[in-house]
């Protein structure tokens, strides 16, 4: 511990807390999985508002499905592999949702 420089870290505050900056959440190893958890939550959210509003929605679908599911050529708006939380279609228009969440 001498020789990798925990202790000093920990002996000049460097480090607040020994089990988080171990298991990585002070280092940041697990923001991903914050992100993912956050995400799922503003979707959750997101969701139930479409529902409660009755509007007919797909979830999780790419630009090819859509093209595939309304037949139309989506090619030059966006890559055909992006996959959009939402995606809405109205007799005028298509609608695709990205949801996010952040905290400070």
């Amino acid at each position: 511990m001498h020789k990798t420089g925990l202790f000093d870290m920990l002996q000049n505050h460097i480090i607040s807390n020994l089990r988080d900056y171990v298991t990585g959440v002070e280092t940041g190893l697990d923001s991903n999985g914050r992100k993912n958890r956050g995400g799922h939550q503003m979707e959750n959210l997101v969701e139930s508002y479409l529902r409660k509003a009755g509007i007919t929605y797909s979830k999780e679908i790419t630009t090819k499905e859509i093209q595939s599911l309304w037949n139309m050529n989506l090619s030059l708006e966006t890559a055909e592999n992006k996959r959009w939380d939402f995606a809405v279609r109205t007799n005028r228009n298509i609608y695709v949702i990205e949801t996010n969440f952040y905290t400070s």
